[in-house]
């Protein structure tokens, strides 16, 4: 399902967990921020993109983004 609106960052993909190294939201945020510049996208999709995960982040209430759930993603996408 797409929605009008939520940028593909939101996008869910399986990623298999072996090796993989979890970061804070704040890490991942910047991580995030530094590769969408990485790519040449505008500051303004880049605030855009920023947005969305924040008011991501902030609907489930947590710090640990490894935690987040497909239920969690599919609940906020309800919400919306």
């Amino acid at each position: 399902m797409c929605l009008k609106g939520v940028p593909k960052i939101l996008s869910i993909r399986y990623i298999p967990l072996e090796g993989v190294v979890f970061l804070t939201r704040l890490e991942l945020t910047d991580r995030i921020d530094l590769t969408l510049n990485i790519r040449g996208l505008s500051k303004r999709t880049v605030k855009i993109y920023k947005t969305w995960l924040t008011r991501f982040f902030d609907y489930v209430d947590v710090e640990d983004p490894s935690t987040i759930t497909l239920y969690d993603c599919q609940k906020f996408l309800n919400h919306l």
